[in-house]
């Protein structure tokens, strides 16, 4: 009897024990409890989501609205659906539970830019997604192209690099066509404008057009979707002053992992070498000469720590170059800085009577850079400013004025030499020999750093990107017959200015040792660099655009836009090389 009372003890254990092996509430068995999932109207809801409370244990719909999970027989459910208010619902022990959703009426009053004008979300037909203000608060990004990354869905946005000045295309929807591509409509305030220049702090709202719809506005402009950026405006009220700092410490995160321990690397090109071109190598590229006994001697030299740079007598190499049995070096450590420094500045002026209303702000934004240089860095500045103010002329008028302007000026190191177009990294996987130091044993550059890194991070060569914007829009909003009839009426000019100078200065490097004893000099001097020999250029660019006149007609019944075709374009492109200035 009493085997029979341990044989059952022991089946009701390994019965118990899944349950709480799945980690449930403590003297909670695991229970499977399904269900459906309806709207108000008796539909079944698709993709509504049912999670365990204070979990992230979850599951969703199916075409029926039918649902199946296991929980603890006491959990609480939450259920869940876009536009719909979350219900939370005790288990209880229960095997079925069938949940009803109600709206929220709070989503669906919700206000989304259109268009020329907003509608409600109850009333929203098209494929249309919006995010706010909160999206943008203190986030310390450069611009606002880079804060939307991530925040809307299909939405995609192609950075060509990670620099701070960085504009990407703005894809909706994947592929656009075929061979030629296609970036969508990008609308500031009704306004084609780049998202790159705005300050992130004055943005109200981002709606991105998704589908057909937004052809049907904006015509062929707009075969690939619109991005609808909306600035913010005053509200009613008394004054408000708003100061907002941002401090922050990047770090790069995603660093080519490479051989850096010089032996091993020599060691792995002399056998690549041969083993593509069945003979012995003579050099490395161009920067380091090569031969059998000098990887020889490295390896005997490597085995025991013994590195050092030499004065080669003749016997291996050159005579009088130098000659570098070297412990290693990792260029891309060298290149970069631990940690970068960015501060963000914001300072905005608001508020608003019966009759005059007016928004005021600026931003400072300076990023420190990346490249661990004190000679040379690398540094991103933008500063912006927008005044908006609008007056109630009569009670059927009102006249509004919008001006913005932005300026950028982005400074980036570069090698003199050209090759690689000034590419960094590019010379670096050219050039950049981990069996070769940065510096000779005299404090010159090696032929190896010069090529690579020791020209960015050291020199005087580089290539400042500046940008120059101002923008104004004036408009009117009348109303008729009780509201009934609207017109909004608005002209918007712009200029902008654009500078690319390239300066390109000479760094000392030397391949050999110059003797005291000898007449040799460097090929440059060795303490400061003359601008005798040095390059410069300077792209400049300027554009005005005059928005044609543009009328728009709005009543309950129907939406006309009336536009003139008056439109006045200039651009002008002229370089100047060698630059006046140094």
């Amino acid at each position: 009897m009493k085997s029979k009372i341990a044989s059952l003890m022991l089946a009701l254990l390994v019965l118990a024990a899944p349950a709480f092996a799945q980690g449930g509430p403590q003297g909670a068995g695991r229970i499977t409890v399904s269900g459906k999932v309806l709207d108000e109207q008796g539909n079944p809801l698709i993709s509504a989501g049912v999670i365990v409370d204070g979990t992230s244990q979850g599951t969703a719909t199916d075409l029926d609205g039918q649902y199946t999970i296991q929980v603890p027989s006491n959990a609480t459910l939450l259920f869940q659906s876009i536009g719909c208010k979350t219900e939370k619902v005790p288990v209880q022990g229960r095997a079925r539970i069938d949940v009803t959703l109600t709206p929220d009426p709070e989503f669906l009053e919700e206000v989304v830019v259109v268009g020329y004008g907003t509608q409600k979300k109850a009333n929203l037909t098209g494929a249309v997604d919006q995010v706010g203000e909160d999206t943008f608060d203190g986030r310390p990004n450069a611009n606002l192209s880079q804060m939307l990354q991530g925040r809307v869905a299909n939405l995609n946005l192609k950075f060509t690099d990670g620099r701070p000045n960085s504009s990407p295309s703005f894809n909706i929807r994947g592929k656009t066509s075929i061979g030629q591509g296609g970036s969508a409509l990008v609308l500031i305030d009704g306004v084609e404008g780049n998202a790159s220049l705005l300050n992130p702090n004055d943005i109200e709202s981002v709606s991105v057009l998704k589908d057909a719809a937004s052809s049907a506005i904006y015509g062929s402009r707009a075969p690939y979707g619109v991005v609808l950026i909306t600035t913010k405006s005053a509200k009613k009220g008394t004054a408000t002053v708003t100061y907002q700092a941002n401090f922050s410490f990047e770090t790069p995160t995603s660093i080519p992992d490479v051989v850096s321990d010089g032996y091993t690397w020599a060691e792995h090109f002399y056998k690549s070498w041969v083993n593509y071109k069945g003979s012995n190598p003579t050099a490395i590229n161009k920067t380091m000469e090569f031969s059998v006994a000098w990887l020889d001697e490295y390896r005997q030299r490597a085995a025991c720590g013994n590195y050092e740079t030499l004065v080669s007598d003749g016997s291996i190499g050159t005579a009088g170059r130098w000659l570098y049995y070297h412990k290693g070096t990792d260029y891309y450590d060298v290149l970069y800085k631990d940690f970068t420094f960015s501060q963000t500045h914001n300072i905005s002026v608001s508020g608003a009577d019966d009759k005059f209303d007016y928004y005021v702000s600026a931003r400072i934004y300076d990023n420190d850079g990346l490249f661990d240089s004190k000679t040379n860095p690398d540094s991103y500045k933008m500063y912006n400013g927008r005044v908006k103010v609008g007056y109630q002329a009569t009670p059927w008028l009102k006249i509004t004025s919008n001006t913005d302007i932005a300026y950028s000026r982005y400074v980036m190191p570069e090698t003199q030499n050209g090759e690689g177009n000034g590419n960094v990294w590019r010379n670096i996987a050219d050039e950049g020999h981990p069996c070769s130091p940065i510096f000779n044993p005299d404090g010159t550059l090696t032929y190896s750093a010069i090529y690579s890194v020791g020209d960015v991070l050291y020199g005087g060569s580089n290539r400042t990107y500046t940008n120059r914007q101002a923008q104004s829009t004036i408009g009117a909003k009348a109303t008729f017959f009780d509201n009934r009839l609207r017109l909004n009426s608005d002209f918007t000019y712009r200029a902008r200015a654009y500078d690319t100078h390239v300066r390109r200065l000479p760094t000392p490097w030397l391949r050999s040792r110059v003797l005291p004893t000898t007449s040799a000099k460097p090929r440059v001097p060795t303490t400061t660099c003359q601008p005798t020999n040095s390059w410069n250029s300077r792209t400049h660019g300027a554009s005005t655009m005059s928005r044609p006149f543009s009328v728009t007609i709005t009543s309950s019944r129907f939406t006309a836009r009336f536009t003139p075709t008056t439109t006045v374009f200039c651009l002008l492109m002229w370089t100047t090389s060698p630059s006046p200035w140094a």
